[in-house]
């Protein structure tokens, strides 16, 4: 009796370990971010500089996701997208934080940068 109990166990065990995890909704994306900009005078009193006014600016292009899948982890993930020029007037675009994460009865596990 106890093997029997022990082998439907480890069969019950393994199916439910087997059964594919298929979204019950589709995925939710996300899309946001900022810019933030900034004018100065600057008055350096020099003569080889040619403009007073200096202007900067920040700006961040967010995207993510997530669903919930029907054994009931939730899944997802987020990438950050710098937006930014260097000086030589190049594009420095990069993605700075991109991630996933499982979320559980365990917990949460996110892999990534």
């Amino acid at each position: 009796m106890k093997k029997i109990l022990l082998g439907t166990s480890a069969l019950v065990a393994a199916a439910a370990l087997a059964a594919p995890a298929s979204a019950a909704d589709k995925i939710k994306l996300k899309l946001g971010g900022y810019w933030t900009g900034a004018a100065a005078f600057v008055d350096l009193e020099e003569a080889d500089v040619e403009n007073d006014i200096v202007f900067g600016s920040d700006a961040e292009v967010h995207f993510g996701g997530k669903t919930t899948l029907d054994n009931g982890l939730q899944v997802g993930f987020k990438a950050e997208l710098e937006l930014a020029e260097d000086n030589a007037g190049g594009n420095s675009d990069i993605i700075d934080e991109v991630y996933g994460e499982v979320k559980g009865g365990f917990g949460k596990i996110q892999f990534g940068e």
